[in-house]
């Protein structure tokens, strides 16, 4: 007996069996669809929370900083290409 068969409560029909299978395709792609979603969910939540966390961590940080009397550092950005450019022409020039 295949198992397109007990699904479809034993009826070896020949007609019906690529119905009851796309049925079951339908069925299964939806379940993984609901899940992926579930699971995406819950991880942009905890990405969430992390973010959250991050930044109580830097606020606590800086307040120690400037307990104890010392500059918090500035925010780190990346150089912009130009001045990238610039540092390695004044290297050169030295």
């Amino acid at each position: 007996m295949s198992s397109i068969e007990r699904v479809d409560g034993g009826k070896g029909d020949e007609e019906n069996q690529p119905k009851v299978l796309s049925m079951f395709v339908d069925e299964m792609l939806d379940q993984m669809q609901s899940k992926f979603t579930t699971m995406g969910d819950s991880i942009m939540g905890r990405m969430n929370k992390m973010g959250t966390r991050m930044d109580e961590l830097e606020t606590s940080i800086g307040d120690l900083m400037g307990q104890a009397g010392l500059e918090p550092p500035p925010p780190s950005t990346p150089p912009s290409p130009k001045a990238n450019k610039e540092q390695q022409t004044r290297r050169i020039s030295i």
